[in-house]
């Protein structure tokens, strides 16, 4: 559907995107959609369809992109993923093998955990404090203060939580 090089430049993760209001208007959506129910959905990738629909409308409106992944020549990009624990930081910036990150993708990471942890929810995760660092740069005031231990973000739940959730589903049914 698209050229290699087309594809290998614009292809982005939407989890850090952009756009000017109004870039997809009603008829462009119509028209969009029409092409993949003859055929283009083949070409999404299931396991992030938001991601995939995304590139796809862009790709496909021929709409301009920037790629703050690809915008540094080869020998200055660095990693970015949080699962990446070999980072280091240093006056509030991350460094990848000593070159500066230009931005820290928190991939596999819900939304949700930013907003608890906003709210006030002591939750741990990679680089948490460089995240309320910028967070709340502007309005340091409005940063949570923590005085319990934190909760780390990925522990699976205990026997106790899936029962109960197991019993709350099964009494709705009811």
């Amino acid at each position: 559907v698209f050229p290699r090089e087309r594809i290998e430049q614009e292809i982005f993760c939407s989890g850090f995107y952009g756009a000017k209001r109004g870039c997809f208007p009603a008829e462009k959506r119509r028209l969009s959609i029409e092409k993949l129910a003859n055929g283009d959905a083949d070409i999404l990738y299931v396991k992030a369809p938001n991601q995939s629909v995304l590139n796809y409308l862009i790709m496909s409106n021929n709409l301009s992109v920037f790629n703050f992944g690809l915008a540094l020549p080869k020998e200055e990009r660095t990693g970015n993923s949080v699962t990446s624990s070999h980072f280091e930081m240093r006056d509030g910036l991350l460094y990848d093998h000593g070159k500066r990150i230009t931005f820290l993708h928190y991939i596999g990471l819900s939304s949700r955990l930013f907003s608890q942890l906003c709210a006030g929810v002591n939750l741990d995760f990679p680089y948490r404090d460089l995240f309320l660092h910028y967070r709340f740069l502007k309005n340091p005031e409005q940063r949570p203060q923590f005085s319990d231990r934190p909760q780390a973000w990925n522990v699976p739940p205990s026997f106790w939580q899936k029962l109960n959730r197991k019993l709350s589903g099964l009494l709705k049914k009811v």
